[in-house]
């Protein structure tokens, strides 16, 4: 069943034994009828993980900073999640929202980029959006006085016994571009080069010949993938490789770890370990306030890198919208995956038409829409003139704000051509 879920995700005995927490420090989301699940666990320091059917992890990184006095700064080395917790923010049928804050933390407790005179260091905000066709959307919120850093590391996770080869084929990871080309680069001889210059081997320089997809080759049925801005720029983790100890650069400082350490090579397969194969590249935002901002997607799929165009294009050229309600103003937010509606009334006392002005070049994916001040009624659904049922093909739900209801709306969705939806109050909840 879709969902977030407080838990106490067991290890091992011992492990466990050494957490002086209560039963719910952990959360899980879940989706239909899919083993796929999202698991924002105290071994990763809260960090999430896309776990595949086969119980194989897929990691990444937090923000990072590094100095020659402390080392790395992360959320890696804070093996007590002294400066690291997790919270469910929205957890409804059409959507589950997690917040993971962090302050980025050095092996000898040390943090980044302190300012002298308040005393205040980085800190980090990171929401996740999910959906039920079992893709996310990770922003990530840096408050600094400092110069943005980076987010984003592709990392897989060993079980104890396990090797990188163990997870990942060789040929480890497929890029593709909007225009449905790919390349799957391979370790077999030493890392590749996906960059070279301004311009991507095996793809073109114009936006749409860029790579923003990457899908990683893991050894299971299911395969986990992250979608990028155009502006984006992929690149290999191609220092720290040991010829003959593995193909990919290995670890064992992190996960489960409570070594004060920011770097300890594997020599065996003996422990809980992880890998790293490239960088995404996200683009930084900047806001006012000492905000920096990135956002992009995440998700698993069974099918080819080729196959996530659509999904890739409806979310970074998503189909303009149109609504009936004069007084509404609609937007896409493409750090929810959503179009969202703001009214100064009260919008769930009357039906809300809105048409999306779909293209093969803007398709619509399984879209949700977020109504500001809808009410605590519900809503129905007509699509095309097509009553839809609430159901796997329609959910919706109400998001608490101080004093109003949102209504949230997911909808099983995909078309190269322009939809109409409209949307009625139902009875209260």
């Amino acid at each position: 069943m879709f969902g977030a879920s407080y838990m106490r995700l067991d290890y091992y005995p011992e492990w466990d034994a050494l957490w002086p927490v209560s039963s719910d420090p952990d959360i899980v989301v879940q989706f239909d009828d899919s083993p796929v699940r999202v698991v924002f666990w105290r071994g990763t320091r809260y960090g999430p993980a896309w776990v595949m059917d086969n119980d194989l992890w897929m990691g990444d990184q937090s923000i990072e900073n590094f100095n020659n006095q402390d080392g790395c700064i992360e959320h890696m080395l804070d093996p007590r999640c002294r400066f690291s917790h997790v919270r469910i923010v929205e957890n409804t049928p059409a959507r589950v929202v997690v917040h993971w804050r962090y302050c980025p933390t050095s092996a000898n407790g040390n943090h980044s980029q302190v300012n002298p005179v308040s005393g205040w260091e980085d800190w980090v905000d990171e929401y996740y959006t999910f959906y039920p066709d079992q893709v996310g959307v990770r922003k990530v919120n840096l408050h600094s006085e400092g110069r943005f850093l980076w987010p984003e590391e592709v990392i897989g996770l060993c079980h104890p016994g396990q090797r990188p080869e163990d997870v990942v084929d060789l040929s480890a990871m497929t890029l593709a571009n909007l225009k449905g080309q790919s390349h799957t680069y391979t370790w077999a001889e030493t890392t590749p080069k996906v960059r070279d210059g301004d311009s991507y081997h095996h793809f073109g320089t114009e936006p749409e010949e860029k790579p923003v997809i990457m899908r990683v080759n893991f050894k299971s049925e299911n395969k986990p993938f992250q979608i990028f801005e155009t502006t984006n720029r992929f690149s290999i983790f191609a220092h720290e490789y040991r010829k003959g100890v593995s193909h990919f650069p290995w670890w064992n400082h992190w996960p489960v770890a409570h070594v004060p350490s920011d770097g300890r090579y594997c020599q065996a397969a003996d422990r809980a370990s992880h890998f790293s194969l490239a960088w995404g590249g996200p683009p930084p935002h900047k806001e006012e306030g000492n905000i920096y901002w990135w956002a992009w997607m995440y998700g698993s799929t069974q099918g080819e890198a080729e196959s996530l165009v659509p999904l890739a294009r409806s979310w970074l050229l998503p189909p303009d919208i149109v609504v009936n309600n004069r007084e509404a103003e609609a937007q896409y937010d493409m750090t929810q995956r959503c179009y969202v509606l703001t009214n100064a009334g009260d919008l769930g006392r009357n039906d809300v038409r809105i048409r999306l002005e779909a293209d093969p070049d803007s398709p619509v994916v399984n879209p949700a829409i977020v109504i500001n001040n809808w009410g605590r009624a519900g809503a129905e659904l007509s699509l095309d003139g097509k009553a839809i049922p609430q159901g796997k093909d329609f959910r919706s739900g109400h998001i608490r704000r101080v004093n109003r209801y949102d209504l949230v709306v997911w909808i099983a969705l995909e078309s190269d051509k322009p939809v109409e939806l409209v949307l009625t109050p139902a009875e209260k909840w």
